[in-house]
C-alpha cells in the first residue's frame, strides 16, 4: 500500500481491521467536510426564505448544498473502496451521498 491509508491492526486472530471514528484519509476527511457543509447550506436557504424573503435562495442554495453532499458522497466511496478507509464517519457520509445522488437523479429524470 504505498499510497494507501495506514491500517491498524488488531490483535485478533485473522488481523481484522479496527473501525475508528475519525477519517484518517484526505479523501475521507473531503468527504465529510463537504457533506457537513451541504448539510448546513440546505436550512441556511431555508432560513433565508423565511428571514429575507428571497425565494430564488432556496433553489441555488439548496441545489448547490444537493451538490455538495453528493460530491461527497462521491469522495466517501473513493476513501473506503481505494483507501481503505474505515470510519464510522466516512461509511454514514457515503450514505448520505448516496441518497443525495439518487434525489438529484430522481429530480432530473422526473421533473414536476
Amino acid at each position: 500500500m504505498a499510497h494507501g491509508a495506514l491500517v491498524e491492526r488488531s490483535s485478533e486472530p485473522g488481523g481484522r481491521r479496527r473501525f475508528s471514528g475519525r477519517p484518517s484519509t484526505a479523501e475521507g476527511r473531503r468527504a465529510l467536510w463537504l457533506v457537513a457543509g451541504g448539510l448546513a447550506l440546505i436550512p441556511f436557504a431555508a432560513l433565508l426564505v423565511q428571514v429575507i424573503h428571497l425565494p430564488s435562495a432556496l433553489g441555488a442554495l439548496g441545489a448547490l448544498g444537493m451538490l455538495a453532499i453528493a460530491v461527497g458522497g462521491v469522495f466517501a466511496v473513493v476513501a473506503l473502496v481505494r483507501r481503505g478507509e474505515r470510519s464510522i464517519f466516512v461509511f454514514v457520509t457515503a450514505l448520505a451521498g448516496l441518497l443525495a445522488v439518487f434525489f438529484v437523479i430522481g429530480e432530473l429524470a422526473f421533473p414536476h
